[in-house]
């Protein structure tokens, strides 16, 4: 009964896995089950990939971010251990359809944070600041607008 939602490709695959394993002894039913649930993931390539920063899988990637601080932080058995674990709940998850990766990358809005700078530029050019004639007499600024003005220098030059 548990091996009908199985296709005969993944199957195959379990079994290859099983003889690849390199056990003398033939898997019990809840083992083979196992293989065949997730023959296809390769946990120690994928933790090697995790400990490298080069992620290949959405599942990868999604522990990378959601998980890889708590993982790095423990010893290094207990880390691949978790690694494995979390690897097949998100593989579940992602099987059953509770879990789905979003693609879209969300951008800030305009509103959300302005430079301190490009406040201070329209601050500026709305009391008119920004234009040579406003300067108050002998002040710094006009100073060097007059000097740019007899040597040719323009704003579009700079």
């Amino acid at each position: 009964m548990a091996l009908q939602k199985f296709s005969i490709e993944e199957v195959k695959q379990a079994i290859d896995c099983v003889k690849n394993s390199g056990s003398a002894f033939v898997p019990s039913l809840p083992e083979f089950l196992q293989d065949l649930k997730y023959g296809a993931l390769h946990f120690d390539e994928a933790y090697q990939r995790f400990l490298d920063g080069k992620p290949i899988t959405q599942v990868e990637k999604h522990i990378a971010r959601k998980h890889g601080y708590d993982i790095r932080r423990m010893t290094r058995d207990k880390a691949r251990q978790e690694h494995s674990r979390l690897m097949k709940i998100t593989t579940d998850a992602v099987r059953e359809g509770r879990l789905t990766f979003n693609h879209t990358v969300k951008r800030l809005p305009v509103h959300s944070s302005r430079n301190l700078n490009d406040i201070a530029r329209e601050e500026a050019e709305r009391q008119g600041w920004a234009n040579p004639e406003n300067f108050p007499p002998n002040s710094v600024f006009s100073r060097i607008a007059s000097i740019s003005k007899r040597q040719g220098v323009t704003h579009e030059n700079i």
